[in-house]
């Protein structure tokens, strides 16, 4: 399920109608796109925490006219309990990827969204993040997507 909202300046969708709707609020201010995509993955990590966090990781893909494509990969990198010959003298011929501190990444989603508005924004930083600060603070309607899933995180300890 996608929400999309437009202004004069472009539009937008995601799986939240908050989000999109604050996206959009973004391109009427005057952002462009990447302003616009940060702000409304901000809102995502209030509204649906279920899915992304700021704890987590972004891949981005940006085009402009002229220019050749620029892919950033804000995936975090291993911590230090991650060792490659420790892993291997331990019997593993990979990554543990559960129950195992050491498969856990360093989050890259706030670094990343940073590196995109230092070099692509056209917005402060603190305009593009409102949208997301305000639902934090002052609560937002939640999408039939957290509802239908609230079962499903509701014995998540913290959630």
């Amino acid at each position: 399920m996608a929400f999309t909202a437009e202004s004069s300046k472009g539009l937008i969708a995601t799986v939240d109608d908050v989000a999109s709707r604050a996206g959009a609020a973004i391109l009427a201010q005057g952002g462009n796109a990447v302003d616009a995509a940060v702000g409304a993955s901000a809102v995502l990590t209030v509204t649906a925490q279920h899915m992304c966090g700021m704890g987590g990781d972004l891949w981005a893909l940006v085009y402009l006219p002229g220019e050749e494509p620029l892919c950033l990969n804000a995936s975090g990198r291993a911590g230090s309990g991650a060792d490659a010959a420790k892993l291997r003298a331990e019997g593993h011929t990979h990554m543990p990827p559960f129950h195992d501190v050491r498969a856990v990444t360093i989050p890259g989603c706030v670094d990343g969204w940073l590196a995109l508005l230092d070099r692509f924004g056209q917005l402060p930083p603190d305009e593009v993040f409102a949208p997301a600060i305000d639902c934090a603070r002052n609560g937002f309607a939640p999408s039939p997507l957290l509802i239908e899933d609230a079962p499903l995180i509701a014995g998540v300890p913290g959630a």
